[in-house]
């Protein structure tokens, strides 16, 4: 089977080839880019939960911005 080229882009990468972040992952703090839920109840128990987020998410935290807030 014949393998499809395509172009790289004008880094020199190939299309889809990982890139190291460029801020700090696996925290929270100023400057780090984070994905956060905080939700009403203990998901792993009851995975439902996130079924309703309108319900029971009280912070939505995406790429470092909130999108939802309901703790004060």
């Amino acid at each position: 089977m014949a393998q499809g080229r395509g172009s790289r882009d004008a880094d020199g990468r190939w299309p889809g080839a990982r890139r190291p972040p460029s801020r700090p992952l696996g925290v929270i703090r100023p400057g780090a880019w984070a994905d956060l839920l905080v939700v009403d109840g203990d998901p792993t128990s009851d995975i439902t939960l996130l079924a309703d987020p309108e319900a029971n998410l009280s912070l939505i935290v995406k790429g470092g911005r909130i999108h939802k807030n309901r703790l004060g």
